[in-house]
C-alpha cells in the first residue's frame, strides 16, 4: 500500500495490522509515522470470501492514511 508522508512531519508511514483471534476476516489496521508518532487505529472487517484479506486490510488503513482535507 503507498502511504502518503506523514501530515504533520512529513516522516515516513507504516502499516500495522493485527488479526482478531476470534475472527479470522477481522483486523485492527494501524497506520502510523515512524517520526512523529502520529497514527489512526481502525477495525476492519474484511469481505467473506476474500482471497487476500491481508492486502485488503492494508489497503483500507492506507485509504484512511491518505485522506487529507481540501
Amino acid at each position: 500500500a503507498n502511504l502518503k508522508k506523514c501530515p504533520f512531519c512529513s516522516g515516513q508511514a507504516e502499516i500495522s495490522l493485527q488479526n482478531l483471534k476470534d475472527y479470522n476476516n477481522c483486523f485492527v489496521c494501524r497506520a502510523y509515522c515512524t517520526e512523529c508518532g502520529a497514527s489512526i487505529k481502525k477495525q476492519y472487517t474484511v469481505p467473506y470470501g476474500s482471497k487476500r484479506p491481508d492486502y485488503e486490510a492494508k489497503q483500507f488503513i492506507a485509504k484512511q492514511w491518505n485522506k487529507r482535507s481540501t
